[in-house]
């Protein structure tokens, strides 16, 4: 993926995420929008420690860990609501953007079809004088 697609990703993803927090914030308040923001920025942190890709989280992740175990059972459905929706909303905008790159590679190349797909595999199947009857289904 080049930097532009890259980029254009990131920036819907960063749309959809404010707007997240836009919705949040006018259906359950400021201070559910400051718990998730709170998790968001925690976790986000986790990710740069050193010791992260190991599964250390140090004293960061305690933290987080205690403060978790404080949570009030509203408090936890609404984190777990709120990265749902947030996940999901992610999971759209890579759908999106991989058909935004699979239809921009199309329009400039439209005789090469996208590998291991059906058009490529009926042009390999005509470059190689593959009778029709062996293509039609049984």
């Amino acid at each position: 993926m080049s930097d532009s697609e890259s980029d254009q990703l990131s920036r819907d993803v960063n749309t959809l995420g404010r707007l997240l927090g836009e919705v949040l914030r006018a259906l359950e308040g400021e201070a559910a929008y400051a718990l998730v923001e709170e998790y968001r920025a925690a976790t986000k942190a986790l990710r740069t420690t050193d010791g992260a890709a190991h599964g250390d989280f140090g004293d960061q992740g305690r933290l987080l860990l205690e403060r978790t175990r404080r949570l009030s059972l509203p408090e936890m459905q609404l984190l777990v609501r709120a990265f749902t929706a947030y996940f999901h909303l992610v999971n759209l905008a890579e759908e999106h953007h991989r058909l935004r790159v699979l239809r921009q590679r199309q329009r400039t190349n439209p005789s090469d079809p996208r590998r291991e797909s059906l058009a490529a595999a009926l042009a390999g199947a005509a470059a190689s004088s593959v009778p029709g009857e062996r293509l039609a289904p049984m």
